[in-house]
């Protein structure tokens, strides 16, 4: 990693113990200009077009950059060269999508600190910080140090198959173990701990974030939980039983989840990593030793946009 770069970030790190001091470090990186990293959804028109702009206005002022690069969280090659290059040598990530795009730049800018600017080009875009008009006057602010560091949970899923770690993810929202789409019910043994929590059978189960209370898990019925809150919950999908309910417990818990029937079933990392799982499988599920950083001007809270990205609250008749 450059020096410029190392110092940049050395001066935004949340382990600055005093705030003056903060400032002023963060003042000094500025003088600096971080490195921008742009990542677009190549499949988004207006946010390949953004990116465009944006990448000019950026070499018309002298701020370093690298991209645009096109990163599509879906694509089964993986993660391309040019994405991975950006990710070795940028400051700050600017992302020109949908949550998809975020949550697949989380998991891979997450274990290098690199903090994420995320641009509303998707459709409840409940992650971004960024409304398209606004993106410009949004990155001169983060080139001026204006701006705050939201740092978010992270899980990390471990596959377990006969004893032996056969590999592992993170994930920003959530993991999930669900039947294969031909497959009877999926029987999910669920611990916590050293403790028996359950024994699920239906569709699977969601271990999710704060993070990702409002993803999938919502939609399964679970509970909306802040960010800040340190938990993970525990969701069944569309159980055979009148008595399944969501679980919230500490994330400084592990989840383990053990795969008791025969029939097909996978393992998914926030809907984009995923694995076939086997019978006695065991997928462990723990806190990562990483955090996704969201930049955040401080202007919505989470409540807000609840009630404008979901509609949550809305008056009947109103």
């Amino acid at each position: 990693m450059p020096r410029r770069a190392r110092e940049y970030r050395k001066a935004h790190s949340p382990a600055c113990a005093c705030a003056q001091h903060r400032v002023l470090r963060i003042k000094q990186a500025v003088a600096l200009k971080p490195t921008i990293g742009i990542v677009v959804n190549p499949h988004r028109p207006p946010a390949v077009s953004a990116a465009s702009q944006l990448a000019e206005a950026l070499r018309r002022e002298g701020v370093p950059y690298r991209g645009p690069c096109a990163f599509d969280a879906k694509a089964p090659e993986g993660v391309p060269p040019e994405t991975g290059a950006v990710l070795q040598d940028t400051d700050v990530l600017v992302i020109l999508g949908g949550d998809g795009s975020v949550l697949a730049s989380a998991r891979l800018a997450a274990p290098n600190g690199i903090p994420l600017l995320a641009a509303r080009f998707g459709g409840f875009g409940f992650l971004a910080e960024v409304e398209p008009p606004d993106l410009d006057a949004a990155v001169r602010r983060v080139l001026a140090g204006d701006y705050r560091i939201d740092e978010r949970t992270m899980l990390r899923a471990t596959l377990i198959r006969s004893g032996a770690e056969v590999g592992s993810s993170l994930a920003l929202n959530d993991a999930v173990v669900t039947r294969g789409a031909l497959s009877r019910v999926t029987r999910l043994r669920t611990e916590t701990g050293s403790c028996y929590l359950a024994t699920y059978s239906g569709d699977g189960v969601i271990v999710s974030t704060p993070t990702g209370s409002t993803a999938y898990a919502l939609s399964a019925g679970g509970p909306l939980v802040p960010p800040t809150v340190p938990v993970f919950v525990i969701t069944p999908i569309c159980p055979h039983s009148l008595n399944a309910r969501s679980v919230v417990l500490s994330d400084e818990q592990d989840v383990v989840l053990t795969v008791e029937s025969s029939d097909e079933a996978m393992l998914t990392a926030d809907g984009q990593v995923g694995v076939h799982l086997q019978q006695h499988d065991v997928i462990r599920v723990r806190k990562a030793d990483v955090k996704a950083r969201l930049i955040t001007f401080g202007e919505s809270s989470f409540y807000d946009r609840l009630q404008t990205r979901l509609q949550w609250g809305n008056r009947f008749g109103s």
